[in-house]
């Protein structure tokens, strides 16, 4: 199950996207470990991709690798954009599960952590706040430009 309008162009091609995204109760959990194919530099490119189509519990999976990795060597202000990131697609996530108290509350803290960062990764302020604004309207939202 993936919100409709997911195609576009992608920032990893060579990886393959799930046909569905996991929704608690659902659909399928995926496999421990379903990233570890891809190349570690890849991670937080997929992870928009994965967004991007609609795969919001398996972007939020994989930042939260690229997250964790950022705290490691104490790259914080990385850390801190990553963690709104992990916060937009938890929104996702509750979007489709159907939680709108739940998805409110992650939209909100993405937005304080992601439109307090300075951009990185060629995702401006104005995409990240029209992809807040998309989940938080129910609406397919987009990194890619």
């Amino acid at each position: 199950m993936r919100p409709a309008g997911s195609a576009q162009r992608r920032r990893v091609p060579w990886l393959s996207l799930p046909d569905r995204t996991f929704v608690a109760g659902h659909s399928p959990r995926p496999a421990e470990g379903w990233y570890a194919a891809a190349d570690r530099a890849d991670w937080f490119d997929y992870g928009c991709d994965l967004f991007d189509a609609g795969c919001y519990f398996e972007a939020h999976e994989l930042w939260e690798q690229v997250w964790l990795a950022a705290r490691k060597v104490g790259s914080d202000d990385d850390a801190r954009f990553v963690q709104g990131l992990i916060r937009l697609a938890a929104g996702g996530v509750k979007w489709l599960a159907q939680m709108p108290q739940s998805q409110h509350s992650h939209l909100e803290a993405a937005r304080r952590l992601l439109l307090t960062a300075a951009p990185r990764r060629g995702l401006t302020l104005a995409c990240l706040a029209a992809a807040i604004d998309a989940v938080a309207d129910q609406r397919p939202p987009r990194l890619a430009p």
